[in-house]
């Protein structure tokens, strides 16, 4: 018997400061996060016109007394809440054990508190995995990880976005790390503590984030990729029994927001798409993936199922 066709829209929240390390800008938030207060309600009214709910992966960093009242109304709407690290660090996976401990901690405690929430999943900042990290989460209970891009294309952008960065004099917070013990695929499947031992029984899923012809089906990729060729990749996808689309929060900023945009208006792609834009293009792939047959579930729902 075939599984049924399962897909997840999950957002990573990441805190607009995250894209300021990424592209050299020496700046701090002169107020709350814009992200926060304008593109997180709009992602929720959009969920709320799609009739699906969603994972969030929310990192503590930059939540004020102002802004953490997006965290309680997530919860309301039936959404999931699930941890991406407490500081956003790029560099996460090459800090010590003890602190990449505290760190994931930390984060956990923070949504315990705020959000009356004992997240189940995990995604690092970055894509950036490793056996150490994936110990600690095993270790704290978590169900599941989704911080697998098989993407070679994500990989040689990011490296030539680096080594530009260098070229120009500026310094970048994103670091390339490709954990040898993971299983690069594109079906969810039980992590072994070692690619030499058959762990059947693993406690730990991993969710890849799907990618196609080594394109990431991310929200990035949906915007900027004209229709025709959305179309087409649907088309390769239906084949699958599993999509997971990731998107990060600044695909629902528009930036007429705030003046906070304006430092990276000019670098970061699809930010000068109207909001609205953004929108239609990915409830285009949503409504025509139901028309496909698959059901949206959140990443919780979807450790029962696989």
């Amino acid at each position: 018997m075939s599984l049924p066709k399962i897909a997840s829209l999950n957002i990573d929240v990441d805190p607009l400061v995250s894209y300021y390390e990424i592209y050299g800008v020496n700046q701090k938030l002169s107020s709350d996060d814009p992200l926060y207060l304008k593109a997180i309600p709009r992602f929720l009214k959009f969920l709320k016109r799609l009739d699906i709910k969603s994972t969030f992966f929310i990192t503590a960093r930059s939540f004020s007394e102002n802004t953490i009242s997006m965290l309680k109304e997530i919860k309301r709407e039936g959404h999931e809440i699930a941890s991406h690290s407490f500081s956003h660090d790029y560099h996460l996976i090459l800090n010590s054990h003890e602190k990449i401990k505290k760190d994931i901690e930390e984060n956990f405690s923070f949504l315990q508190n705020a959000a009356d929430e004992n997240p189940i999943g995990f995604r690092a900042p970055g894509y950036n995995i490793s056996k150490e990290l994936l110990t600690i989460l095993r270790q704290a209970g978590y169900r599941y990880d989704s911080s697998l891009l098989h993407s070679r294309t994500y990989l040689y952008g990011k490296a030539f976005f680096i080594a530009l960065q260098k070229i120009i004099g500026k310094e970048t917070a994103s670091v390339i790390y490709k954990n040898p013990d993971l299983d690069y695929t594109y079906k969810p499947y039980r992590i072994r503590k070692t690619k030499k031992t058959n762990d059947n029984n693993a406690e730990l899923i991993e969710f890849p984030i799907t990618s196609v012809f080594s394109i990431p089906f991310i929200g990035t990729s949906i915007i900027l990729l004209p229709r025709f060729i959305l179309k087409f990749l649907i088309s390769q996808l239906q084949r699958r029994e599993f999509i997971n689309i990731e998107l990060h929060i600044i695909d629902f900023a528009d930036a007429t927001d705030s003046h906070l945009f304006e430092p990276i208006l000019k670098i970061h792609p699809g930010l000068r798409i109207p909001s609205s834009k953004k929108e239609e293009s990915i409830s285009y792939v949503v409504t025509a993936l139901k028309q496909k047959g698959y059901s949206f579930k959140t990443l919780a729902e979807c450790t029962e199922l696989f």
